[in-house]
């Protein structure tokens, strides 16, 4: 039994039989090089974002977890905006442990 491959259309394996030789290699050269194009609004500069990154690249895996308890410290504190900051934090890393978190302030704060 034999096995043909068949990639899909606009994969990069399949080449059509027309763009074989010199048209291939011009179609080549027609596409862009860079794509410097402006970002749209959606992909603003957000430093929240950021800082998580950074906290993840410090803290592995365990990096929501720190932020959940840098969160708890500060609203032990009570440094409100400290809790919401860490809680922002915690959110991208960790969804669910940021809901948890919300509860948990709120049950504290009744």
């Amino acid at each position: 039994m034999s096995i043909r491959f068949a990639p899909a259309v606009g994969s990069a394996c399949y080449i059509p039989a027309l763009l074989r030789g010199k048209s291939l290699t011009f179609w080549l050269r027609r596409q862009p090089a860079n794509d410097n194009t402006a970002p749209p609004e959606s992909a603003a500069f957000d430093p929240l974002l950021v800082e998580a990154l950074r906290h993840f690249a410090r803290d592995g895996l365990k990096a929501a977890h720190t932020a959940q308890a840098a969160a708890n410290d500060s609203l032990k504190k009570g440094d409100r905006a400290g809790f919401e900051h860490w809680l922002g934090l915690t959110r991208y890393l960790d969804r669910g442990l940021a809901r948890q978190s919300e509860r948990e302030s709120r049950n504290a704060s009744l």
